[in-house]
């Protein structure tokens, strides 16, 4: 539903319906981080409304009731509206949570407005702000001593110039921010573009500095995707570290700049260190994630990015083991009333994580390039398995894909014919 004084009535009814102790959760996100969230908190009898301003796939899950808020101009002042019409109907704070960028900021920006009414753990705004803004998130990382890939925060096409001898190309330019990607990026879920040349580098930061948006220009790290590790972990209000998993993407979707489309949980020691050292160099609390690329020139590590919050790639986590949602709830509901918290265990090595959809496409879009085989593909997958969409107690994300997928199938079909 979309939000507007139907859709508080409607969460009115609902709130009205719900019975048992536990305190209403809301999730900001429906993207497949945000199914994630909704099913392991619902599975644990936890209420959920979940937030977007599109119709992503996580408002397909029976375990949340869903609101559409737009993202337009007036879209902060929306959802503040809404989530006090919301406080307004409980009896006790709800627990807020967000699963993207956006809503990571939308949230610390207002914390001041949010906080007497809702329960949330977040980074501080400044920190939150410095790991959002990459030219300060890599400054910071490097006087902590962690190794970046090469980069440059040019200003002006003047800089590009003086840049571009320095480069390997194909090369990537992308926004400073990632909340500002240009439609171009956003509409077909880009993350960078790839110069191959100079004068594209010039041409796609011209066209980005006419619209008013920041970009970075960086070096493609060699090394397929299969080379990049990763670390996601709960760090608690004192920054203490409380819950932690470490992974390997296999592919990603697309491939080469998009998410983990194909993971699995592994050791990784000097991930976790390097991941420890720079989120105390942050001053961290809330849910992270951090991302490295093995460099085969010198073996180094070096920093993709950090995210504050869970990544796509979540349903790995708590599979695995270490589910971060129910840590999450539990951590917020215990600092009111004093209740232990159960923070897991170790997380189990070899679990494998595929998002049927994305991988789908990243094997498609491979074995054109020659990359893969059919067998090849196959034989990737492991044992041990756990799946972004497929549930037996929550069909409908994978229905819905699958009906995504077939209808994409018909359109090629009837413009061949």
């Amino acid at each position: 539903m979309r939000a507007g004084p139907d859709a508080l009535a409607s969460i009115d009814r609902w709130l009205g319906k719900l019975t048992g102790e536990r305190q209403l959760a809301v999730v900001m996100g429906a993207s497949v981080n945000g199914l994630s969230w909704v099913r392991s908190l619902g599975r644990h009898g936890v209420p959920v409304l979940l937030i977007d301003g599109e119709p992503l796939i996580g408002r397909y899950s029976r375990y949340a009731t869903s609101v559409q808020i737009a993202r337009d101009a007036g879209e902060t002042e929306a959802v503040l509206e809404f989530l006090n019409g919301v406080r307004e109907r409980l009896d006790a704070p709800a627990l807020l949570f967000s699963t993207s960028d956006h809503y990571c900021s939308l949230i610390t920006d207002n914390s001041e407005r949010l906080e007497s009414g809702f329960r949330f753990l977040l980074p501080k705004v400044g920190t939150m702000r410095s790991i959002v803004d990459k030219s300060v998130q890599y400054k910071i990382a490097q006087d902590a001593g962690i190794d970046i890939p090469l980069t440059f925060f040019p200003t002006t096409v003047g800089d590009i110039d003086k840049f571009s001898a320095q480069l390997t190309y194909p090369a990537i330019l992308k926004p400073c921010q990632p909340d500002q990607r240009p439609a171009e990026m956003r509409n077909k879920s880009i993350k960078v573009m790839v110069a191959n040349a100079p004068q594209e580098l010039r041409e796609g930061f011209a066209r980005a500095a006419d619209i008013g948006i920041r970009m970075m220009v960086q070096e493609i790290v060699p090394g397929d995707d299969s080379a990049i590790y990763g670390y996601w972990g709960f760090w608690d209000a004192e920054g203490v570290e409380r819950a932690w998993v470490t992974r390997r993407k296999l592919r990603q979707c697309p491939p080469k700049f998009g998410d983990g489309c194909c993971q699995v949980t592994m050791d990784t020691p000097e991930v976790l260190e390097l991941s420890r050292r720079l989120l105390r160099a942050f001053e961290y609390q809330g849910f992270s994630g951090v991302e490295f690329k093995l460099d085969p020139r010198d073996g180094k590590y070096r920093l993709m990015e950090i995210n504050p919050r869970t990544e796509a790639g979540n349903q790995l986590a708590i599979s695995a083991g270490v589910d971060f949602p129910w840590i999450g709830y539990q951590y917020l509901s215990a600092r009111a009333d004093g209740a232990a918290v159960d923070f897991g265990g170790p997380f189990k090595r070899g679990m494998q994580y595929v998002n049927e959809e994305g991988d789908l496409k990243a094997f498609l879009a491979m074995r054109q390039s020659g990359e893969i085989t059919a067998s090849a593909w196959l034989r990737s997958f492991g044992s041990s398995r756990s799946y972004a969409l497929g549930a037996w107690d929550d069909p409908m994300p994978l229905l819905v894909m699958a009906g995504r997928i077939a209808r994409a199938a018909a359109r090629r079909g009837v413009g061949r014919a």
